[in-house]
Order: structure tokens, then sequence, then C-alpha cells
């Protein structure tokens, strides 16, 4: 529950209790286009309200994102329980595999030996879930891929201006027509892997991985599934799109296809359902929004290994924030 007393108190003495209180019984009750309406409407009476614009700041937005984010997402960021979860020991889940497919991209080639231990820890956990082992593409068997499967993402993946850019642009047109699981190849599993993939499984709704200290989905790892509302808006906005008309710099890399773009579809997807709603079942760090036409589930840090691991090929241009101006 969303503690609003700090802004009831202080904003009765500028008369703006009313609109304070409409709003946060609105939002409760999940009205939430109805609830800004009333902070908008107490604003224009009382514009010089500080409390009321702290109140939609605080509560309506977030500045931790890469632009203002609408209040619907917000408050599923006050909700969200980052930590890490206990499962029921011998606990079994019936997984609903299909035919997923896990990917990593490297432009280069082969991965360097650090790289390619990680990945080899995953693949033990993919094998044991009975799913197929991480297929690595290149740069050139990527294009050839795209090429044959989905042309309308070829001219992004040609004027890609950096490494991260392409395999942006490759988990995108790849996700576009497979069922995947997609893993950065710098991840590393943390304990929980195992248990939380398998919840994730079990769902047939698409699994991303949540940053609780920076409030925001991360493309960094994903499990898309067919017929899925995020992965549909993905392709129409994104498809077609020449990356040479925009600066070759990290926010393009972010806004284009990268983590920006994944946040602004889930806000929308906030803003165009008038039931969202937050399931958590017990046992489970899978949570679950639900949206008018389509649901997806999140999860936080405690199935990655939290520590920043100092990959040799980080200290070079090939990584992509020491390889691009900002």
């Amino acid at each position: 529950m969303l503690d609003f007393s700090q802004y009831k108190k202080s904003a009765a003495m500028e008369k703006a209790t009313n609109f304070i209180r409409r709003a946060e019984n609105l939002f409760e009750l999940g009205k939430f286009t109805r609830a800004q309406g009333v902070v908008e409407e107490g604003l224009e009476k009382f514009p010089e309200s500080t409390l009321l614009a702290k109140f939609k700041n605080d509560i309506f937005y977030t500045s931790k994102d890469f632009d203002s984010v609408p209040f619907k997402y917000h408050a599923w960021h006050t909700r969200m329980k980052p930590g890490i979860f206990k499962f029921k020991s011998g606990e079994s889940t019936k997984t609903s595999k299909g035919n997923i497919q896990p990917i990593q991209y490297w432009s280069q080639g082969n991965t360097p030996v650090d790289v390619k231990t990680t990945t080899d820890q995953w693949n033990r956990i993919l094998d044991s879930l009975g799913l197929a082992q991480i297929e690595l593409f290149e740069k050139i068997s990527a294009r050839e891929w795209i090429k044959e499967h989905c042309p309308d993402f070829l001219i992004s993946f040609d004027t890609a201006f950096h490494y991260a850019s392409e395999a942006d642009v490759f988990r995108a047109a790849y996700a576009s027509l497979n069922e995947c699981v997609w893993i950065d190849s710098d991840f590393q599993p943390a304990e929980n892997a195992h248990l939380t993939m398998q919840q994730a499984l079990a769902s047939d709704y698409s699994f991303f991985f949540w940053y609780p200290t920076r409030s925001r989905i991360n493309n960094a790892f994903f499990i898309a599934r067919h017929n899925c509302k995020f992965f549909k808006s993905l392709i129409s906005e994104t498809k077609g799109m020449d990356l040479s008309a925009y600066p070759q710099n990290t926010h393009t890399i972010i806004a284009t296809f990268g983590a920006g773009r994944y946040n602004s579809i889930l806000t929308n997807m906030f803003l165009n359902s008038d039931r969202s709603k937050l399931e958590q079942g017990a046992e489970t760090p899978i949570q679950k929004i639900c949206f008018d036409e389509d649901s997806i589930q999140l999860c936080d840090r405690g199935f990655i290994r939290s520590e920043n691991f100092n990959y040799d090929y980080k200290n070079t241009r090939d990584y992509w924030a020491k390889g691009i101006f900002n």
C-alpha cells in the first residue's frame, strides 16, 4: 500500500487536501486516468501548491528513467518487491517449453574464454530444464537469418553502428517470429536461476528481467512467447528503422532497440489498459502484470548475480559503454 500521509497533512494547509484524497481513492481503485485528471484539476485551481506538484512528481512520475514515465508505471515500481525468494524444496513445476530456442549474439564470432564460461553455466541450466543449448549468432549468420526470415529488420541491422546495437536489432527480429530465451552474454546466473526459469516457463506469458534499483525492465534477459502484445508492439514500432538517421551515441542505442524502447512499450501498455493488476504467487520471485488483453511476467536480480564482473572485453572499445561517445 502506498503511503500518502505526508501529502495529505501538508496539502490540507494549502486547501488542496480534497484533490489528493480523491486522487488517492481513484488510484487505489485502479482508475488511473481519472486520478491523473483530478490532480491536474487541483493544480489548475491551486497552481502554487507545492504539495500537489510534489504529489504528482513523486507518485505519478519517476526521474530515474530515460524520460518521464507516466504515473501508472511508477505506481507499479513502488509495489515491486526486489529480493531473493525461497522456493519449496522438491517443488515440481510443469514447464510450457513449446519450441523455445535460447539465443545469444557476439558480432565478432566466437566469444572470449571468460564469456564462454558464463554461457556454459547457462547451458547446464537450460539442459536441466529440457531446453536446447544456446544458439550463438555472429554478424554474418545473424544478417543471413534476418535477410531470409524478416527482411523488414535488415536496414536496422545494416545501419547499426555498434555491436550492442546489432545485438538489440537481432534479438527483436528473432523474437518477432520465434519463441526464444535471450540472455546477454555477460549475465551470470545466480543460485535461484534454475527455479526462477522453471517458474517462468510454466506460464505461456513472456518474461522480463526487472532492475529494482533502476525501476525499469531490461532487454538483457527475456523469454518471448507467441502472440505477446509486448513483442507485437516492439515489432510495429521498430521494423524498417534506419539507424543512420540518428546520432551515434548511447541514447540512440537505448531509445531505438534498447531498454528505453522496452520501457516505453510497457508504459503504453499501462496507459492503454483500464484494469492493470499486479499478481504474485507464493514461494516465487516472479510477479505478473495483467493487462486488459495480455499479461507479462517480471523478476528482479534474484536470479542474476549482481556483481559487476570485469570481463576482459569490457576494458576495450568492444564494450558499448566505452566504444560510443555519449
